[in-house]
């Protein structure tokens, strides 16, 4: 296992989205070592349920999904917090945006109405 084993950070702050995206890659890069790390570490019932829902299908795709939705947000998020940004370099950043394109808003909304 000679890799480097990153640190999962606290998610609070005014950049909370990158915070965010930056734990949930690296939970899917280490998620092979952080399962069987809780799986060998207890006995607790409590860990196996975290183990039992880490590994859970419904779980990975939605953190898979998670990451594809936050990735161009942070982006985003990290333009309109700059310094040198103004209203209307804003609101076009906001239009190129791929989540603002209709297929992406539309399978969206029927994914949560399924």
């Amino acid at each position: 296992m000679g890799g480097e084993v990153n640190k999962p950070t606290r998610t609070n702050g005014s950049r909370w989205v990158q915070h965010k995206l930056k734990a949930a890659n690296i939970l899917l890069k280490q998620y092979r070592l952080i399962v069987l790390a809780l799986t060998n570490i207890t006995d607790d019932a409590k860990v196996k349920g975290y183990v039992k829902q880490m590994t859970c299908f419904k779980t990975l795709t939605l953190l898979h999904l998670f990451v594809d939705l936050l990735a161009p947000i942070s982006k985003l998020s990290e333009y309109l917090l700059g310094d040198s940004t103004n209203l209307l370099l804003a609101q076009s950043a906001v239009q190129r945006m791929p989540l603002m394109e209709n297929n992406f808003v539309s399978w969206l909304l029927q994914l949560r109405t399924s």
